[in-house]
């Protein structure tokens, strides 16, 4: 319901923005559907039906075998962060493109694409960073069931084992290490606030 919602919200609103509802209803499709359902069709269609991929994970000598049967997980969990980041990334760029220091770049001579990509995109990317670490979360969660579809020996499924097992211990510290990578996403993110902002910076010096 709650999706249906936002769905015909977004609708509403884009039609006032006379944006294009084919690709804001897409972005909106990849954001409400789980990976685990990407997994699924992506299995059935592109390696079943198709026979591009293999089907599930292979084991070979040969780099290029093995890479390609990882390109369907990493696909199906990367639809929905992608969307995120799309969806993001376009409210934050209407708004800078908007603002006053994009028209005092434009009056210095800058071309709207100079304009963009030093200084709108930039500035844009501050506010993306704070959905990096639940979006990460979410991709890790995804990862458990993603890689029991493709029978990859990763974590993911080696937690899904130990939990039938009921071998407590080894669960623990699959959590415990899924733990530390999300705490090390979030210094990997409070430290990229300083390399894209520089008031981050100068606020440090100051002090």
């Amino acid at each position: 319901t709650t999706t249906i919602v936002v769905f015909l919200w977004q609708l509403i609103k884009n039609k006032k923005l006379k944006i294009p509802i084919a690709k804001i209803s897409f972005v909106i499709l990849f954001i409400s559907i789980p990976s685990f359902i990407y997994a699924t069709l992506l299995q059935y269609f592109a390696a079943y039906k198709f026979g591009w991929f293999p089907i599930t994970y292979t084991v070979s000598d040969m780099a290029s075998v093995k890479y390609l049967s990882l390109f369907l997980p990493t696909l199906s969990l990367a639809l929905d962060p992608m969307a995120k980041v799309a969806r993001y990334m376009r409210a934050e760029l209407i708004e800078s493109l908007n603002s006053e220091y994009i028209l005092l770049a434009r009056t210095k001579g800058f071309t709207r694409s100079k304009a963009i990509f030093r200084h709108a995109i930039r500035n844009s990317c501050i506010p993306v960073l704070n959905i990096v670490v639940p979006m990460f979360a979410n991709v890790l969660g995804g990862s458990l069931v993603v890689e029991s579809i493709f029978a990859i020996p990763g974590m993911g499924s080696l937690m899904i084992k130990s939990i039938n097992a009921n071998d407590h211990y080894l669960t623990i510290a699959i959590l415990l290490i899924y733990s530390l990578v999300s705490l090390m996403t979030v210094l990997v993110v409070d430290l990229l606030y300083a390399v894209i902002d520089p008031r981050v910076r100068m606020g440090g010096k100051k002090q």
